[in-house]
């Protein structure tokens, strides 16, 4: 029985408000409909770049690392005597063992760990091994990809050191247990041990911080992404008891029981932040700039804020003991349980914020700004459109998951959506999601506003403009990448 036309109008009655809520006075019309997939527009530019050739089977396995500018190929295999990397082709050393192939965070560099056959440790950066030690690892790479940083201990007297962009640092005494690199690499942080393996020393080039703490938290070092903003957690004596405190840029910014950097938040320029602080007995706060939000019984995941810095949407169980979205310190309607939340998320421009509330088993209610759009359904995920007047959700029905966007449900089904890729192009026309079905990847492409869905050649994409994406695939270990522009 032919299903697809009742559950396609199930899917769109369930969401029929969403087309309607945002910004409808501001609603262009629809375009005209995109070219069909498999015939290419005069007006597309494509450019194909062969970059490597592998062996296919090589190409499907988890050793194969891609650079993050879609250059390079490394894959990590096994040979007789060990293992060694590929690299474009070209094949590194044999190691007696190999660990942590990857790519810098931006461009092309690359670096793995290694162990030689008298157990000596060493890591290799840009195909260049570095001196060998007792132990080496914990690599680390500043954001834009230019610098790196590792441990290395000695072995005559267990003495531990910072390799830093190939220079070997002053050894001293005591386990080196954490390592931050800035984002343009300019400045390092180090958290070390001392001595007797109990207090934990924090340095920031090389400085102590924070002179009044007895001890630093395992938490890690964040920095902004333009780094002009350092933030890390200490601890002190407070009478009997250890009081962990946040600091931000040398200044104190907020105490409790219990503070983890993992769950603070910076805005990019660095001018805003948000942490989670416990306080004990059960009572938890947000700090938002010096703003105290709660305290709630619990809270759930980290805080959200705007790309401006200037709102905060969080998850929150109130006294009710129910999860609620806190946006901007103001509760939202309960969910049916403690943690019924999810998906919180501020459109790029920050003027509109979106999130997902259970009401019931399998069933979440979609809220886009202060409205609740259509009826729930067992929705999986959410984006909006950078402006806020367009989302998209993923819901899951009978014959699989569909896309529905703006309150018009897609077809086909499919058993699986990536989210890594899904999302609407930068100037919000288009939404192109990454979907299996059969075994097959498919790219697919949502044309306009009430447009139709066209399937795309390549299996993976990034943005690189309002209208401009790069797919990259690879068909028979051959990876390739191109570059479209849409037409307008």
């Amino acid at each position: 029985m032919n299903t697809s036309r009742p559950l396609r109008r199930c899917a769109s009655i369930v969401l029929a408000t969403l087309a309607l809520g945002l910004h409808a006075a501001d609603t262009p019309p629809a375009p005209p409909p995109p070219p069909p997939s498999d015939v290419l527009p005069e007006d597309v530019q494509v450019e194909c770049v062969e970059f490597a050739r592998l062996d296919p089977k090589l190409a499907r396995s988890g050793d194969t690392r891609v650079s993050r500018d879609f250059t390079r190929v490394a894959t990590r295999e096994t040979v007789e005597g060990g293992k060694r990397v590929v690299v474009d082709g070209v094949a590194g050393p044999v190691y007696a063992s190999l660990y942590a192939l990857d790519f810098a965070p931006a461009g092309a560099r690359y670096a793995y760990e290694v162990r030689t056959p008298d157990r000596q440790y060493s890591v290799v950066v840009d195909g260049e091994a570095g001196p060998l030690f007792d132990a080496a690892d914990d690599l680390v790479w500043s954001a834009d990809g230019n610098h790196y940083a590792y441990r290395a201990r000695r072995a005559e007297d267990g003495a531990w050191a910072v390799v830093r962009d190939g220079v070997v640092g002053a050894f001293a005494p005591g386990r080196i247990s954490r390592l931050a690199l800035s984002p343009d690499g300019a400045h390092l942080a180090v958290l070390r041990e001392d001595e007797n393996g109990k207090a934990r020393v924090a340095t920031y080039e090389g400085q102590p911080l924070a002179e009044q703490a007895t001890g630093f938290a395992y938490s890690p070092f964040k920095w902004s992404a333009d780094g002009s903003t350092f933030a890390y957690v200490a601890e002190r004596m407070k009478g009997d008891a250890t009081e962990r405190y946040l600091v931000v840029n040398g200044e104190e910014r907020g105490a409790g029981t219990s503070i983890d950097t993992d769950y603070l938040v910076l805005s990019a320029d660095g001018r805003h932040f948000a942490a989670n602080i416990s306080q004990g007995s059960g009572r938890e706060i947000v700090v938002h700039d010096g703003r105290v939000l709660g305290p709630y019984q619990t809270l759930w995941g980290k805080p959200t804020l705007s790309a401006d810095g200037t709102r905060i949407a969080f998850v929150a169980t109130l006294d009710d003991g129910f999860a609620h979205a806190v946006i901007d310190g103001t509760p939202g309607p309960a969910a049916t349980n403690r943690h019924g939340v999810k998906l919180l998320r501020f459109s790029a421009d920050g003027r509109v914020v979106g999130y997902l509330r259970q009401t019931g088993e399998n069933l979440w209610a979609l809220h886009v700004g202060d409205r609740t759009l259509g009826e729930p359904a067992d929705f999986k995920e959410l984006w909006l459109s950078p402006d806020g007047s367009r989302v998209a959700v993923q819901v899951k029905t009978a014959a699989g998951l569909q896309i529905v966007v703006d309150g018009n449900a897609t077809e086909p089904f499919f058993r699986d959506i990536a989210p890594e890729g899904t999302q609407f192009t930068s100037d919000g026309r288009d939404f192109l999601y990454l979907a299996t079905r059969d075994r097959k990847t498919f790219t697919m492409r949502v044309a306009g506003r009430g447009g139709r869905t066209y399937q795309l050649a390549a299996p993976l994409f990034r943005f690189d403009g309002p209208a401009r994406f790069t797919f990259v695939s690879c068909t028979d270990g051959v990876f390739s990448r191109e570059t479209w522009t849409l037409p307008r």
